[in-house]
């Protein structure tokens, strides 16, 4: 009995402490190689991303580049970037064709000046990426402003 009550015991701690960790925020994997170029009006970052085939993990290293540059900025970048977008949640509700055009369909793709795969490689049957992107900031902005999506004066 005592044995089974053992076993109980040591699934249940093992089930409880097993759980992915959720949380609302994205994992930070993009690194800003150089943010000094900022007075000009572009940033440039390198990001991560997996996929299926290479084309898709690209996709997805660049969304997250432009997601992290929207909501969250890049605060170990000198000078710091701060976030584009005040609260994440309510524009992404107030705004779903608008941010459907942008992710979705790859309207973020003509605020990126020059763009380079910095390393691939393969795990079975994932893609894994590096991407070095320049990000043309100064356009970004008031295309934002234009679609209601900030203020003209930042939040």
């Amino acid at each position: 009995m005592k044995t089974l009550i053992a076993i109980f015991c040591f699934i249940l701690f093992t089930g409880a402490t097993c759980k992915p960790n959720k949380s609302d925020h994205p994992v930070v994997e993009v690194a800003v190689a150089t943010a000094n170029n900022i007075a000009d009006g572009t940033v440039t970052v390198k990001c991560s991303g997996v996929g299926n085939n290479e084309t898709l993990a690209m996709i997805e290293a660049e969304k997250k580049a432009f997601r992290l540059l929207l909501f969250y900025g890049y605060p170990s970048s000198t000078p710091q970037i701060s976030p584009m977008v005040e609260d994440e949640a309510k524009t992404l509700a107030a705004n779903p064709a608008f941010f459907e055009q942008f992710f979705d369909k790859g309207g973020y793709k003509t605020f990126i000046i020059r763009s380079n795969n910095a390393s691939v490689g393969t795990s079975g049957l994932k893609f894994y990426l590096v991407r070095e992107l320049q990000i043309n900031v100064r356009s970004l902005r008031p295309y934002l402003e234009q679609n209601n999506i900030i203020r003209k004066f930042g939040f």
